[in-house]
């Protein structure tokens, strides 16, 4: 498996997300480490990011 991942960072309202990489960790003795190949974005994380939904309130 690779030694670096990448993430998406979010940073504000309205805001691009940032892609950084990082190091993957070493899994601890008796856990496993699961590789994600894919994620999505909901509809809902659209409205907090344009700030449509009041975060705080939540």
């Amino acid at each position: 498996m690779a030694n670096t991942g990448r993430m998406a960072i979010y940073t504000g309202l309205g805001q691009p997300l940032k892609i950084k990489e990082y190091p993957v960790p070493e899994p601890e003795p008796g856990a496993i480490l699961v590789k994600v190949t894919l994620a999505n974005v909901c509809g809902s994380d659209l409205h907090m990011w344009r700030g449509d939904i009041d975060i705080a309130a939540l």
